[in-house]
Formats: C-alpha cells, sequence, structure tokens
C-alpha cells in the first residue's frame, strides 16, 4: 500500500495544479490552486484510483511565490545570497539658542537589502528572482572595489514581504535563526562540513579548506568537495551562501561566505572554490557606503 502510495505521489505531483500533498488522519490531503475546476479533480481522482489511493480530501488554495536564499538569478546566471538590513541614519540641521546650526540625528532608515554576485547583476538594471512576476528590486550603483564580489541591491518597499530571509541546512531544514559568522571565528571551522542552495546545486556539499586565501580588498574561504558524486558548486551558483550547521548545544546555523569562483589547474584537476567572507565584505561596504549592515536569517 506504502508503495503505491509513493508511486502515486509522484504521478499527481507533476500536474501543474497541484500544489502539494499530504497524509492527513487516514486520509491523502491535496493541496491544489484554487483556480482549478473540477474537471481538474475529478482527473486527480481517477489517476489515483489505478493506485488504490480513495480516500482523498482536495484543499483549495491561493499561494504568493515568495525568493529565498538559494533561489535562482537571471535564468539561472546566478543565486540570491541573502539578506541583510541597512541602517542609514539621517541628520536634519536646527538651531540652539544661540542660532548656531547643529546637526542631529533624526530616525534610522531601515531598509531591506538582497546579497548577490558583483559578476552576475554588472550588466543588469533590476534584481529579477526567476519564477517570480516582478523585480524584486532595482541594482544601483554604489561605493565598492572590484575585488569585492558581494553586492547589496536594495528591496523595494512593495517586495519587502515577499522575501524569505530563513536559511536551510543540507538537508533543507528551515532555520527560524542563522547568525553570520564572525571573520575572526571561521579559522576554527577548517574541515568542517559546508554546504549552499543554489540556482544549480541543491544541495552542494563541501569540506571547509582554508579560511585565510587574500586577494587585493578582502578575505576568502577556500572549499573543497565533500564526495566524488557532485561537485559543491556549479556554474550558477555564483553568489550562493556557504552555510556551516554546529549540532551543538541545540544546533545553530552560520552563513560563512558567498560563492565567487571555481578554481582548477589547467588540465582541470584540482578544484576548489572561492568564497568571500561575508563579515569582512560588509564591514568594507558599510563604511564606504555609510551606513550599517546587519545580517537577517
Amino acid at each position: 500500500m506504502i508503495l503505491y502510495l509513493f508511486k502515486a505521489l509522484e504521478v499527481i505531483l507533476k500536474i501543474p495544479t497541484v500544489i502539494g500533498c499530504k497524509k492527513c488522519r487516514g486520509m491523502l490531503q491535496i493541496y491544489i490552486h484554487s483556480s482549478a475546476d473540477s474537471s481538474d479533480e475529478d482527473h486527480i481522482r481517477s489517476m489515483l484510483a489505478k493506485y488504490e489511493v480513495d480516500k482523498i480530501h482536495f484543499s483549495r488554495r491561493i499561494t504568493k511565490q515568495l525568493c529565498c536564499s538559494g533561489d535562482s538569478l537571471f535564468g539561472g546566471q546566478g543565486t540570491l545570497g541573502g539578506f541583510v538590513l541597512k541602517h542609514k541614519s539621517t541628520f536634519v540641521s536646527v538651531r540652539d539658542q544661540a542660532l548656531v546650526p547643529v546637526a542631529v540625528q533624526a530616525a534610522s532608515i531601515d531598509t531591506l537589502v538582497a546579497l548577490v554576485s558583483r559578476h552576475v547583476v554588472q550588466t543588469n538594471q533590476t534584481l529579477l528572482v526567476d519564477g517570480m512576476q516582478q523585480p524584486i528590486g532595482h541594482i544601483a550603483q554604489i561605493r565598492s572595489d572590484e575585488e569585492i564580489d558581494i553586492w547589496p541591491v536594495d528591496v523595494d518597499d512593495a517586495c519587502r514581504a515577499m522575501c524569505d530571509t530563513a536559511f536551510r541546512t543540507e538537508h533543507c531544514v528551515r532555520m527560524r535563526v542563522t547568525q553570520l559568522r564572525k571573520k575572526e571565528n571561521i579559522q576554527e571551522l577548517r574541515g568542517a562540513p559546508v554546504h549552499i542552495w543554489g540556482a544549480q546545486s541543491k544541495p552542494g556539499l563541501g569540506t571547509l579548506y582554508g579560511f585565510d586565501l587574500r586577494d587585493r580588498n578582502g578575505l576568502n574561504v577556500i572549499v573543497r568537495d565533500r564526495t566524488h558524486e557532485a561537485p559543491f558548486a556549479q556554474e550558477g551558483d555564483s553568489g550562493a551562501m556557504v552555510c556551516y550547521y554546529d549540532a551543538r548545544n541545540g544546533g545553530m546555523l552560520y552563513a560563512i561566505a558567498m560563492v565567487g569562483k571555481i578554481m582548477r589547474e589547467s588540465d582541470g584537476s584540482e578544484q576548489e572554490y572561492i568564497a568571500q567572507i561575508v563579515d569582512d565584505a560588509l564591514q568594507k561596504l558599510a563604511i564606504w557606503n555609510e551606513c550599517e549592515y546587519e545580517f537577517v536569517g
């Protein structure tokens, strides 16, 4: 019976109007789009009958697309890394009793910002997440350096509610809280298992090999493939967040770096991956752009 059920699920989940399904109180509860008509339900019933599944309950739902870390960008050219809050204070000019102008800090303006790979967005003007109807932000020029391959893009206020800031473990468990690993605490993770969710790698499994690769204006980590079955990252995964799950003390997921480059020997051997440390990059970007970036996860 269980084998029949699994085969039945493989079939009906390919139907466009089916959102998903689950077992509930001895029945198969099937979520379908609210736009589906009665003929869609009849079609699903007839297909399930072939697998002797007849206890069915349909639930109609309206869905709203959300974007999150690991989503594909620009038709698979890159990956959405994650989100931070940008705090930028405004100043107003007032006069004291001696009629001398004084700068007074007003309320802080918080903006949700998407982190993407610089070399992916440089030829685009809007941030388009694959599968969404509209861009979630407009790519503006900021003070940066070409050696920093992390580019913060302000999310439009109208799209803020469409952004899911949570990260996932390599087993696809959605974490309520993810912390940004400070650059000075990364060296202790040498040899630790890390993973990404990217446009191509779902997930990509790797091992943190090096933590002190420096380029002209940033700190990077080096990651190697954890298994021979699949690479840690592929073309299209640029911008994916490298994460480490610490199972101690109840478990905590840490974001470490963003995938930037694949490095290999001229003959294609010794493949490694360079990822830029997010904490280091955000500190530099904050100074140059006179703001503060707060990691959100």
